[in-house]
């Protein structure tokens, strides 16, 4: 039993025969809608998980310009964020349309049952028990005739918890062993860790976020190109540019470096106004260099985070996932700091994962999670006093009893 469970949780090579799919979405902070279609089997609290269909659609530029604003703190009237919310819902229906017609394709037995989505976070303020995401949940299950799980941080957040990350409990599920410790990264806008000891419990997780993933940079490349670019594609402005060491040591000034975990971080810090603050401190930055810089201000952050728990659990392996896996440039950076380690860095697809997967699936497997009315929010990494079921649940258009389906 204990062996098949391992089987399970690496990289979920186990094929699983008969099971219920649950399909989520998610946009990230690129505009890219991310939706993925899985078979979830709960078994002794371990999870055997199957990727079945996987898909990404880019969001429409004008919509896109309409969150950022939201995003900003701009001002806008109530009604304009009502509205965005229901059309980034509508956007979320039409991912998650175009898996459900995929894997209809290949003549499964069941029906999609369960949508898990994200939404877009807006405002993230964990000491004022606050956080927001668009998306409205309504419209997707409307749209899609399947029940919706959303709204997935407010029951840790209200409990006096950071809210974030709340993939911790998803990666001991699946990636857990009792044969070696792993530490996963997860680079999208912002960067954040997983470790998971040999052996442990959910309450031995430690997981935060590092810092800066991908955010910055992209704000530096639609700054210098005036919006013509969104990112340094494979790291080809930083490839080319020189790190500012005063520049990049005023970036790591920043206290949250040194802060102690439960934390995390967002666009409420790492925004176009703390962008500015860096070309005002520096304004003879050329493109290349800044964005360099910004790369490696990231790179530093992640390793200086990892390296204490690869030194401790004495891991060989950084598995990485996220847009940031596209940055080849960034990925040398941080293989570069653990070489001396001898902590090699790779990627979900080199152990048999799908990087650009990881965060959708977590999602559906979540949105299970809360239908099977599991606590899934990990006390000892967000700092929330209680544990809870994670998630709000929106009927499909068509009463659906999920129970017998899910028992």
């Amino acid at each position: 039993e204990e062996e098949e469970e391992e089987a399970a949780n690496d990289c979920c090579k186990e094929q699983q025969q008969q099971g219920n799919r649950c399909s989520s979405n998610n946009i990230e902070k690129k505009g890219k809608i991310n939706s993925s279609d899985d078979r979830a089997q709960q078994r002794q609290h371990k999870l055997k998980v199957k990727l079945i269909a996987y898909n990404e659609m880019p969001m429409e530029k004008g919509l896109k310009e309409r969150v950022l604003s939201i995003a900003r703190g701009d001002a806008v009237g109530i009604g304009e964020i009502g509205l965005v919310s229901v059309l980034i819902g509508e956007a979320f229906a039409n991912a998650a349309r175009v898996v459900v017609e995929e894997i209809a394709k290949l003549h499964l037995s069941e029906d999609v049952l369960l949508v898990g989505s994200h939404g877009q976070t807006v405002f993230h303020a964990p000491h004022e028990h606050t956080t927001v995401q668009l998306g409205c949940p309504a419209t997707i299950a409307a749209r899609t005739n399947c029940w919706t799980v959303a709204d997935f941080r407010t029951a840790d957040v209200v409990r006096g918890g950071q809210g974030a990350p709340v993939l911790p409990y998803v990666d001991y599920l699946l990636h857990g062993s009792e044969h070696e410790s792993r530490v996963l990264l997860n680079i999208g806008g912002i960067a954040n860790i997983t470790v998971l000891p040999k052996g442990c419990s959910v309450e031995d997780i430690v997981a935060f976020d590092t810092g800066p993933g991908n955010m910055l940079m992209d704000i530096a490349m639609r700054h210098y190109t005036k919006g013509c670019k969104e990112m340094d594609w494979n790291g080809e402005c930083a490839s080319k540019g020189k790190v500012n060491k005063d520049a990049l040591d005023w970036l790591l000034s920043l206290p949250y470096y040194k802060a102690d975990p439960p934390k995390s971080t967002g666009r409420e810090q790492y925004n176009t106004e703390y962008f500015n603050k860096l070309l005002n401190a520096f304004p003879l930055l050329s493109q290349n260099d800044c964005v360099a810089t910004l790369c490696a201000l990231t790179a530093t952050t992640i390793a200086d985070a990892c390296l204490p728990f690869i030194k401790e659990h004495t891991i060989k392996q950084l598995r990485v996932s996220g847009g940031g896996t596209m940055n080849k440039h960034l990925v040398h950076l941080i293989q570069h700091h653990l070489t001396k380690h001898h902590c090699d860095v790779v990627t979900f697809e080199d152990v048999d994962g799908d990087s650009a997967a990881r965060e959708a699936l977590a999602f559906a497997i979540l949105a299970y999670e809360c239908v099977k009315g599991r606590q899934c929010n990990v006390v000892s990494v967000t700092g929330a006093t209680s544990q809870s079921v994670l998630g709000a649940i929106y009927p499909p258009t068509k009463g659906i009893d999920l129970m017998p389906a899910l028992s």
